[in-house]
């Protein structure tokens, strides 16, 4: 039987949330659907304590990284559209059915998404994902339905300048995977936004203008490890930059080269703290060839060969220069 969505849940020792996040895809009236909960190498006793659904699949595989897991249930998908949801997050009651119906009343589109809150266990975080972006909202757009607009062109370059799809508020058809190819998982950052740019950039885009979703922030998830999430964004860059090697946009090249710089400083500074300098001199040579970087790459790159007093009296000249104001280092204190 073809099923009309096949919701994909990767999941990491996420045994205390997994149960909540099924329940918010039963508060869904579509019927037509799988789930497929991907175990991503967990050791909390995730897969045993997931309740016996006939609609509900568990695959177990060695820790691969979300993109892998989700990978790994997109293979064995029976939808004809994909949503896919964290296994720490949730869905409203009756978004998914919204944005099914949507991507179902326009076929030609390649993907549906809508805005998302995100919390903690204290409270709310951030009532809206999209509230502070401002690219996607200067595309030209029509409203065939209020709150539902579709894209009068692709957006590829706007997600590239400014990343506005949250992967918990996608649902997308399952035949532009065939041509657009999985997700890259060399990627641990980032590989949402590589697929989105690779979908956006073929077909068209909706925007179901709701919150339609709400993600956890919890401590412990691989975006809240600094150097991992440093890794990870250089490494999403380098690969962005690479779809516009031949040509293409200038602003986006120039946005990606100044957000570039930026993450390999980070890094870099990271690795430096650490006592890694020799993986710190090699971000900071990387951003020399960042145009907006290199006056700071090369003073931390210069900082690299003082001793550990030299390099926090560098760091405080390279904040004085910035700002106008001096913090004594904490040696000098």
């Amino acid at each position: 039987m073809v099923l009309d969505v096949s919701v994909i849940m990767p999941t990491y020792n996420c045994c205390q949330y997994i149960g909540e996040a099924i329940s918010s895809v039963l508060a869904q009236s579509c019927r037509r659907l799988e789930m497929i909960v991907v175990d991503d190498g967990s050791t909390d006793g995730t897969a045993a304590a997931l309740p016996s659904l006939p609609f509900l699949r568990c695959l177990s595989r060695p820790r691969g990284g979300p993109a892998a897991a989700r990978n790994t249930g997109l293979r064995a998908a029976r939808g004809r559209y994909v949503a896919f949801l964290d296994a720490d997050d949730l869905w409203e009651p009756g978004s998914l059915d919204r944005r099914l119906a949507f991507a179902t009343n326009h076929p030609d589109l390649g993907l549906v998404f809508g805005d998302a809150s995100f919390f903690s266990d204290d409270g709310l975080v951030r009532a809206s994902h999209l509230a502070p972006k401002t690219v996607f909202r200067r595309v030209p757009s029509s409203e065939p339905v209020p709150g539902r607009h579709l894209f009068r062109r692709l957006v590829a370059d706007e997600l590239m300048i400014e990343p506005f799809i949250a992967m918990d508020t996608v649902v997308i058809r399952r035949d532009c995977l065939d041509e657009t190819g999985l997700f890259d998982e060399s990627m641990w950052i980032g590989e949402d936004i590589d697929l989105w740019y690779r979908v956006a950039r073929r077909f068209p885009v909706g925007y179901l203008d709701q919150i339609v979703a709400r993600c956890r922030a919890r401590p412990g998830s691989v975006t809240t490890d600094p150097e991992t999430v440093a890794q990870g964004l250089v490494r999403s860059m380098v690969k962005s930059l690479e779809y516009y090697r031949g040509g293409g946009s200038s602003e986006v090249r120039r946005r990606l080269r100044q957000r570039l710089g930026s993450y390999l400083a980070e890094l870099g500074e990271l690795h430096a703290s650490r006592g890694r300098l020799g993986s710190a001199r090699r971000c900071f040579l990387g951003g020399l060839r960042c145009p907006s970087a290199r006056r700071s790459s090369a003073l931390r790159l210069a900082a690299t060969f003082l001793g550990p007093g030299g390099r926090r009296i560098g760091t405080s000249l390279y904040r004085f220069l910035r700002t106008g104001e001096w913090t004594a280092p904490e040696s000098w204190c």
